[in-house]
């Protein structure tokens, strides 16, 4: 999902609203607080895959974090 918002969705900076309202529209029973903790929690490195890790680019922004 984030990948999609990303590539399709106008920009490298996602929010917390963006990604959940989208996830809302695709039929998801997760609540904003779920999205925003795990978009959060995306924001330290990956053990597992998919691997994507996403770094803070403001108050409930993130943005895909550069690989190092």
């Amino acid at each position: 999902m984030v990948e999609a918002l990303a590539v399709g969705g106008g920009g490298r900076v996602l929010t917390v609203e963006l990604v959940y309202a989208a996830m809302a529209a695709s039929g998801t029973a997760w609540s904003r607080e779920t999205v925003a903790k795990t978009m959060l929690r995306m924001t330290v490195p990956a053990r597992r895959p998919p691997f994507v890790q996403l770094e803070r680019a403001g108050v409930n922004q993130y943005r895909y974090a550069e690989p190092m």
